[in-house]
């Protein structure tokens, strides 16, 4: 299993919508499922640039860009994605999550560490697994963590944000971060 980390610096709500979008209309395939945790909620922006761009947004997913209520991230963590992610099928080919998180430092943080857990939890699993069933095989499996902090609020925090992520997303596209 892959880990990659990304993080976006946007200047507004509809800033953040739209590189997300342009983001997802390239990644998204068959076998990727999106995940996302949000503080705020973007949902209004999400369909208003669907609204302005039908035919490039036209083909991307419903996905949820509410306002997560408090409880939703132990929710998520206890019944989605990751705990499939130890059941993925190698004949099935390469299955990939994106996870997006959207808040204050504290809050991306907090996902992050449960991310992770998670991660580590599935990697042991796995393992064991994979010395009694060969089918049964995460190792093709690329998880996607779009950490998304709003300019104004965190730029005080830019350096140490940078040095956690493998690449910064612009509207444009992503970027290597040099370590």
């Amino acid at each position: 299993m892959t880990k990659e980390n990304l993080c976006v610096f946007y200047a507004s709500n509809y800033h953040l919508a739209l590189v997300l979008m342009e983001y997802l209309r390239k990644k998204k395939g068959e076998n990727t499922e999106i995940l996302t945790f949000m503080q705020d909620n973007i949902e209004k922006e999400i369909k208003m640039i669907k609204e302005n761009y039908k035919e490039r947004f036209q083909k991307t997913a419903k996905i949820n860009f509410k306002k997560n209520p408090s409880n939703y991230l132990r929710a998520n963590f206890t019944n989605n994605s990751l705990n499939n992610l130890k059941t993925f099928n190698s004949k099935r080919g390469k299955e990939n999550l994106i996870i997006i998180t959207s808040g204050s430092l504290n809050y991306i943080e907090k996902i992050n560490k449960e991310i992770q857990s998670k991660i580590n939890t599935i990697e042991i699993i796995n393992k064991k697994e994979n010395n009694i069933n060969k089918e049964r095989n995460i190792a093709n499996s690329k998880i996607t963590i779009i950490n998304c902090y709003n300019f104004e609020e965190q730029k005080k925090y830019m350096p140490k944000i940078l040095k956690q992520n493998d690449k910064i997303l612009y509207t444009s596209g992503e970027r290597e971060l040099e370590k």
